[in-house]
């Protein structure tokens, strides 16, 4: 049995559902088990099984419109699109507020650095020889 399928078969145990419903497997050898292995396979060598939380969006028609259109254009389900984006909007904020670390960093130095001039500035003319 596909692992994604034991995964389902132990969360409808655990939290029985209405919705999710468990289908007998084929018999050995058929067509059938041999597709299903080998989907499995590839599933689970691309993505592992994950039980995913069910979310409401409110969307006006213009919204929806882009977004299907969008799902389509990459051959996906408007639920990637949406992950997708948000963890592209995360990502953002993340290098958004590298970029402000960094910035701060670099005034604290340019700052150090002045003063440390400023205090060799001042060695010049403390009294010694210029020979």
């Amino acid at each position: 049995m596909c692992e994604s399928n034991q995964e389902a078969n132990r969360l409808e145990s655990r939290n029985p559902s209405p919705t999710l419903s468990v289908i007998p497997a084929p018999e050995p050898g058929s067509i059938v088990t041999t597709y299903k292995q080998h989907t499995c396979n590839l599933l689970n060598s691309v993505i592992p099984f994950q039980a995913m939380k069910t979310i409401t969006l409110k969307a006006d028609p213009k919204f929806d419109a882009e977004l299907t259109a969008l799902a389509e254009r990459l051959s996906t389900t408007k639920s990637a699109v949406i992950r997708e984006a948000v963890g592209e909007y995360r990502a953002k904020l993340d290098r958004d507020a590298m970029r402000a670390r960094l910035q701060d960093l670099s005034r604290r130095l340019h700052e150090q650095t002045l003063e440390a001039i400023e205090d060799f500035d001042d060695t010049i003319a403390d009294g010694l020889d210029n020979t």
